[in-house]
């Protein structure tokens, strides 16, 4: 979650954060978030060997896969 908050505005006012529905389409805000967090991603320098975590959470970030497809899942 380190992650989420880093790359993510996670402030709410009150005592819970309410999810929305997945078929809901996205604000503009959360469409930027998201660019801005893809970004920031593909900037970090990693060596050969852990590149494929870059990879991998870019496209968690941008939902082209699910957490559950991550190499790091497979057995």
């Amino acid at each position: 979650n380190v992650l989420t908050y880093s790359l993510f505005d996670m402030s709410y006012d009150g005592d819970y954060v309410e999810f929305q529905p997945n078929d809901q389409p996205l604000t503009e805000k959360e469409i930027l978030e998201k660019t801005k967090a893809v970004s920031e991603i593909r900037g970090w320098i990693l060596i050969k060997d852990d590149e494929w975590i870059k990879d991998a959470l870019v496209q968690i970030v941008s939902e082209e896969a699910r957490y559950e497809d991550m190499p790091c899942n497979e057995t």
